[in-house]
């Protein structure tokens, strides 16, 4: 809602706003919070910073686009539940967060819960969530550090608001697995696979060390999931793993598209690889290939100004201080085999990675059944409306 006009301008007029500085503003959405922004010539940065402003500070939130923005909202969800891989990302946060956590969800939402949102809400949530104390501007490019300071008082230093930040979602519970959730999509020639847990929040002490238990597993082609379900079995053209630290705890996941007749098989080699973990410690060999993939693919994001404003904004969005990439480099480079091996042994246990298959039924169930892997539990996926 917050581009369909503002300032007193109409969706028209504030889009033709920008137009004429040569620009189109975006808003990304995050389990952690929002992006506004822009790119612009250095000379027009004024005038976009103004028209920005204009977006955060005086949203219109008129009724008539909320319910437009409602609509689209929905067909995108519509289009969006045919689709294996969202399936099995509702189906996998809701398994290992549980429906009521703020991570239990897509940030898109699901039908029903859009179909139930209204125009107050909004209005309500923006005045509640928006204002300069949860705010921050982030600048890259050809400014000074006393320009961008100068642009930012002349467009938001009179903002005020009592919005204040939330604390950081509550830790999740780490369950045993005792089910295994499938999602049924008839016809489907693959099966998605979807494996995790919670894992750390951003600045956990044992981030790195995860990070590179995590990338051995699963985090690069030469790692021992890839190596096995590809390369070794042909049941996919790719498996991967990674950590996706948040402000809260953020999932642990392991995940592969494999061919539907070799579901049970696939997973079989997941939990071998899992309790290889535990039984064939990580070698100094992986060790290095990993830290050294993890350090030298750092700097990439900070090769465009568009890199450099993501990267700095996910800093405030998870709280961090401003040196994190620094210490977050630092700690790759120092944590040694025995803290990593320590990292994959607590949070890569086979028991507590919770287990979610999007595919065929007639095909799947009959494969994974006997593997002992828990109850066999059907979740529905979501209807569209009036569906």
């Amino acid at each position: 809602m917050l581009l369909e006009g503002a300032g007193g301008r109409s969706t028209l007029a504030l889009d033709q706003a920008f137009q004429e500085l040569g620009v189109s503003p975006s808003v990304s959405l995050s389990p952690d919070g929002a992006i506004l922004g822009v790119r612009v010539l250095a000379r027009n940065a004024e005038p976009a910073l103004a028209l920005l402003a204009d977006v955060a500070r005086r949203p219109t939130l008129a009724p008539a686009d909320f319910e437009r923005r409602k609509k689209l909202q929905l067909a995108e969800l519509v289009r969006a539940l045919g689709s294996p891989g969202f399936l099995a990302q509702q189906a996998y946060l809701r398994t290992v967060f549980g429906p009521q956590h703020p991570y239990g969800h897509p940030v898109s939402g699901l039908p029903q819960t859009v179909e139930a949102v209204t125009a107050r809400d909004v209005k309500a949530f923006y005045e509640a969530n928006v204002g300069p104390r949860t705010t921050a501007l982030v600048m890259t490019g050809d400014v000074t550090l006393e320009q961008a300071v100068a642009l930012a008082k002349k467009a938001l230093g009179d903002w005020k608001g009592k919005a204040s930040l939330p604390a950081a979602p509550p830790k999740p519970p780490v369950a045993e697995r005792t089910q295994v959730v499938f999602v049924p999509k008839p016809g489907l020639d693959q099966t998605v696979v979807l494996l995790g847990r919670p894992g750390v929040a951003s600045g956990d002490a044992d981030e790195s060390a995860l990070d590179l238990a995590t990338t051995v597993f699963g985090g690069f082609f030469g790692s021992r999931l890839n190596m096995n379900l590809r390369e070794d079995k042909g049941y996919s053209y790719g498996a991967n793993a990674s950590s996706d630290v948040r402000l809260g705890v953020g999932p642990l996941t392991a995940s592969s598209s494999v061919r539907a007749d070799v579901t049970g098989p696939a997973l079989r080699e997941f939990m071998a690889e899992l309790e290889g973990l535990q039984t064939r410690p990580i070698s100094e060999q992986e060790l290095e290939s990993a830290r050294e993939g993890l350090v030298r693919a750092f700097p990439g994001g900070f090769e465009s100004v568009e890199g450099l404003g993501y990267s700095a904004s996910a800093l405030f969005l998870t709280r961090r201080p401003l040196d994190e990439f620094e210490r977050t480099v630092e700690g790759l480079r120092k944590a040694t085999p025995a803290d990593v091996q320590r990292a994959a042994e607590a949070y890569l246990a086979p028991g507590s990675m919770q287990v979610v298959l999007v595919g065929d039924p007639d095909v799947v169930k009959k494969q994974v059944e006997g593997l002992g892997l828990g109850q066999w539990t059907v979740a529905e996926p979501a209807k569209a409306p009036g569906r």
